[in-house]
C-alpha cells in the first residue's frame, strides 16, 4: 500500500489518499489529532507533498508515519525550502538542510535536540530546486516591473531504519 498524505484535491491513482478534508476519493484523518487508520508496518511508501509544513504536532506526525511504514519503507517529502516558505500564514515551519539533519537523528551534528522523534531514519535522497514563477496572486496595479517571484522546493526521501 502507498499513502498520499495531505493530498487535498490531488487524488492519485494507486495510492490511498489521506487528508483532513472530505474530498471525493479521500480517507479522512486529521493527523494532528488522530492516528493513521492503518496497521503497523503495512505501508510500503508515503508521499507527503506540501503537507509537513502545515502540521502542528510535527514529531507526532513523524512517529505515525514511522509506525505505519514497513521495515524497508520510505517517506518522500516535498516542502518549501528556506524561510520564504513562512510567508504563507498557514505554514508552521521552515525546512532547510539543518532541519533535515535534526529529523535524521536526535544526536545531530549541530548538537541541537529540538525534536522528540525517537525513531531512526536514513537519508536516501536530497534535492533543492530553485525557480522563478509568475506571481499569479499579485494585484495588477499600473505597470509592474517584476511580475515574478522566487521559489525553492526541498525534496528529500527518508528510509525507515527498523
Amino acid at each position: 500500500m502507498k499513502l498520499n498524505l495531505g493530498c487535498g484535491r490531488d487524488v492519485r491513482e494507486g495510492f490511498v489518499n489521506v487528508d483532513q478534508y472530505p474530498f471525493p476519493g479521500v480517507t479522512v484523518c486529521n493527523m494532528d489529532t488522530d492516528p493513521l487508520p492503518f496497521p503497523d508496518g503495512s505501508v510500503e511508501s508515503v508521499l507527503a507533498s506540501h503537507f509537513l509544513e502545515h502540521v502542528l504536532h510535527f514529531d507526532r506526525v513523524m512517529r505515525e508515519i514511522h509506525r505505519v511504514l514497513a521495515p524497508d519503507g520510505c517517506l518522500e517529502v516535498h516542502v518549501p525550502y528556506g524561510l520564504f516558505g513562512l510567508e504563507n500564514p498557514y505554514h508552521r515551519r521552515a525546512f532547510t538542510r539543518r532541519a533535515v539533519r535534526q529529523i535524521l537523528s536526535a544526536d545531530n551534528p549541530d548538537g541541537v535536540k529540538t525534536l522528540e522523534i525517537n525513531e531512526r531514519w536514513k537519508l536516501i535522497a536530497y534535492h533543492v530546486r530553485h525557480r522563478i514563477v509568475p506571481w499569479l496572486h499579485k494585484p495588477k496595479v499600473g505597470f509592474d516591473p517584476w511580475p515574478w517571484v522566487y521559489s525553492a522546493e526541498l525534496t528529500f526521501v527518508l528510509g525507515k531504519v527498523a
